[in-house]
């Protein structure tokens, strides 16, 4: 009789942060009377000098959680 056993580990490390895909691009006009630390006009995206485009994070995936499995085949 033989046996033969394997142990596979999908996301060794656990690691649970987003995997980003795609970026998009916002214009100023999208968004409209969110707060702004440096402003505090109501406008969040039109600092003074800034860029009136933004680019944003948009699309990720979702690593799953740790899995272990193990597979044990015997031969006779």
């Amino acid at each position: 009789m033989q046996a033969r056993f394997q142990i596979n580990i999908t996301n060794l490390f656990d690691d649970d942060k987003p995997q980003w895909s795609s970026y998009s691009v916002i214009n100023a006009g999208q968004l409209q009377n969110l707060p702004n630390a440096l402003t505090n006009n109501g406008n969040a995206l039109t600092a003074p000098g800034g860029n009136p485009r933004l680019q944003v994070r948009s699309g990720f995936n979702q690593l799953e959680p740790r899995k272990i499995s193990l597979t044990t085949t015997f031969t006779f």
